[in-house]
């Protein structure tokens, strides 16, 4: 809204900044809006083109950009701003346009992913609406709110300066502020310096600590992504890191290793780690840093990670990789590289070794191969002979072990996480006390988790669980927040059904996610039945994106995080009867090769199952010790299962009878599972669906 009202004053260059502003949030590279056709000049055509904006933003999904430019007035009557229109009369407000009652509107509109608002007028803080409004509108709160605002008593003795300083900055980008520019205090920070004789201000509203993502305006373009290197088996990129000002999503989110939302504690091992690292001038050295699940890996490889960085050493991440070759790394001899592999144990011996070999190739004077196994029984020697013709030493393994130093320790840790948790998630910070029965021998992660389940409880005024229960806990608030997303999109029909198919499409990720192209995650959810049609597929898959966002570009199906977390929310899936069809395909499904293959799905779900028993005896009942049935799902979508008997007709004639049970039985005299034989044809009882089979005609 670029309106002049001359009664006010003229604004000679109100239409060429107004038009600098729409160009630029319309660039594709930076802000990536689409605009309305035309800029409305009158009242009647503002507040109709902004409520067809309002409907279209949460028909899409997307986030709302409106821009106030130009005169504005407050009345005494209320604090709100109204914008002055070509048509608007001065001090009258029936014929201005009430923009905070817009914002919150738009704020209140179901769908909406968020609302940015620019005020660049006269009284401009009246514009930022009533928190009252936007809590108690249709949307509940929910929706993101933030105002970028410069005001003045006199707005053509400043020729919109505030609007001008905006374009510059979206045009040249802001060094340091990451890929986005987030309306926050240090865009803020950067318009005051540039905005002389204005007062600068912004309203950030977010009261949901699940929010969907950060709410960002345009794309940063003095920001530039580090290069990635590697060949046709891996590839290496930057460490992955997220942004902590970006809203929480749910528990797996505070508890992940990429959002580091726990300081981290320092042990005995990361002095050696660091010794390693930093220690005689060998060229190339590769130490194995191993431990069972929850222990701290990743984390404490990133600690050492980030301290390299600071003293100038280059830092990249392994991951496996099948596509195209990526460029070489560079022979760069004068800064030292440390490479990070997590997951060792998934990874091939040809992957590895090539990986080895390039490290050895690149000329540089100081390399460090950081190796992170959960295990390193059976594959360590392996590996070991693997690399040993690349490297000039390989150290002793270090392994992880239960967090130490007992009950003091224990205290002082569960309170920093309970002190960085309530942080993250936006609520006074409290004290909390736990018993001391639940410190001994735990993890890392198991301790960061008994903490973050006692501040929900303490939020929400409910108990706290028992050690035994927080996995549990915690699952039922992560799905909380999937019903949040759900809850948004309108044109989602059946929340329960696109609950179920959710939960299912989480459960794949979390076996063999991420993949790495969008037709193989498709491929992935046909084959499991989880969607009829190619739309309700790419419905399902984006759905699951917006929960689990892809940790590098291109990922889709992202594992639930961290691994405990995605372990234990297998374990309580894959128990039930209704998961047995996906169990039943676990020993002949076939990944996409943009995966770690089987690898992966094995490894987890051998970690899974030796931590819960209950899985552990339906894998070994329902799937490897059972023979392979014929399996036929009848129109009525009951699922049957084909077996067989020996028995003996009159006259002593022995004859197979073939018949159809709801479920697998074990292998007696009465029958056993089989399969369909190659002459034999499966009919359909119309009217109560029952199955036969009968020899098939010639």
């Amino acid at each position: 809204m670029a309106a002049q009202n001359h009664a006010a004053g003229h604004l000679s260059v109100l239409e060429r900044v107004a038009g600098d502003l729409r160009e630029l949030l319309a660039d594709a590279e930076i802000g990536g809006c689409i605009p309305v056709e035309t800029m409305p000049t009158t009242k009647a055509e503002i507040e109709c083109a902004v409520s067809a904006a309002i409907r279209t933003a949460g028909e899409r999904h997307a986030v709302l950009v409106l821009a106030f430019l130009g005169h504005g007035f407050t009345t005494d009557q209320d604090s709100h701003l109204y914008y002055m229109a070509g048509d608007t009369r001065i001090a009258s407000p029936a014929s201005g346009v009430d923009v905070s009652r817009l914002i919150a509107e738009a704020a209140g509109e179901p769908g909406v992913a968020g609302v940015i608002a620019v005020v660049d007028t006269c009284h401009a803080s009246g514009g930022l609406p009533d928190v009252h409004r936007i809590t108690g509108g249709p949307g509940g709160g929910r929706t993101r709110v933030a105002v970028l605002f410069a005001s003045t008593a006199d707005q053509p003795a400043f020729r919109m300066q505030f609007t001008t300083a905006l374009n510059t900055v979206l045009r040249d980008g802001l060094s340091g502020a990451g890929p986005h520019l987030l309306p926050n205090r240090a865009l803020i920070q950067r318009l005051r310096t540039m905005t002389a004789g204005q007062v600068v201000g912004h309203l950030d509203y977010d009261a949901d600590p699940y929010s969907i993502d950060e709410l960002w305006l345009a794309r940063n373009t003095s920001h530039r992504e580090a290069a990635s290197y590697g060949s046709a088996h891996y590839r290496l990129d930057p460490p992955v890191l997220v942004s902590k000002s970006r809203p929480v999503r749910g528990p797996g989110d505070l508890l992940d290793v990429n959002r580091a939302v726990v300081p981290y504690r320092e042990r005995a091992f990361d002095k050696k780690l660091t010794s390693w690292r930093d220690g005689p001038e060998i060229r190339i050295s590769a130490l194995l840093l191993h431990g069972e699940g929850g222990q701290g890996k990743t984390r404490a490889a990133r600690h050492c990670a980030e301290s390299a960085t600071e003293s100038g050493w280059e830092v990249l991440h392994a991951i496996r990789y099948d596509g195209s070759r990526l460029p070489s790394l560079s022979n760069d001899s004068s800064q030292p590289l440390l490479v990070l592999v997590d997951y060792v144990e998934r990874w091939e011996p040809a992957a590895i070794e090539q990986l080895a070999a390039d490290l050895e190739a690149t000329g540089r004077n100081r390399v460090r191969l950081l190796l992170i196994s959960r295990n390193a029984t059976g594959m360590w020697r392996p590996v070991e002979a693997t690399i040993d013709p690349f490297v000039d030493r390989i150290e002793d393994p270090i392994e992880l072990s239960e967090l130490a130093n007992g009950f003091i320790d224990g205290r002082l840790a569960f309170a920093e996480a309970v002190t960085a948790f309530q942080i993250a998630m936006g609520i006074p910070e409290k004290q909390l006390v736990q018993s001391d029965d639940e410190f001994a021998a735990r993890s890392p992660i198991e301790l960061h988790m008994i903490a973050l389940a006692a501040v929900c409880a303490d939020h929400e005024g409910t108990a706290t669980p028992r050690a035994s229960r927080v996995s549990a806990f915690l699952l039922q608030r992560e799905r909380r927040y999937w019903l949040k997303i759900i809850g948004t999109h309108r044109n989602i029909a059946n929340s329960a059904s696109t609950f179920d198919r959710l939960e299912r499409v989480a459960v794949i990720a979390t076996l063999i996610g991420p993949v790495d192209n969008r037709s193989d995650a498709l491929e992935v959810l046909r084959d499991h039945n989880i969607a009829g049609s190619d739309a309700s597929a790419d419905e399902i898959l984006d759905l699951h994106t917006l929960l689990y966002p892809p940790r590098l570009p291109g990922h889709l199906l992202t594992p639930m995080h961290p691994d405990r977390l995605g372990e234990d929310f297998l374990a309580e899936c894959l128990s039930r009867p209704s998961y047995l069809d996906m169990l039943e395909s676990l020993p002949k499904q076939n990944v996409p090769s943009s995966t770690d293959g089987k690898l992966r799905m094995f490894a987890t779900i051998s970690a899974v199952a030796e931590r819960n028993p209950t899985l552990k005896n339906v894998l070994r009942q329902q799937v490897f010790d059972r023979p392979a049935a014929y399996v036929h799902t009848n129109s009525k979508g009951v699922r049957y299962y084909l077996h067989s008997a020996e028995v003996t007709l009159r006259g002593g004639i022995p004859q197979t009878i073939y018949f159809f049970a709801k479920d697998i039985r074990q292998a007696n005299v009465k029958g056993a599972p089989s399969s369909l034989p190659p002459d034999r044809v499966v009919k359909e009882n119309d009217r109560n669906g029952f199955l036969t089979i009968s020899k098939r005609k010639t």
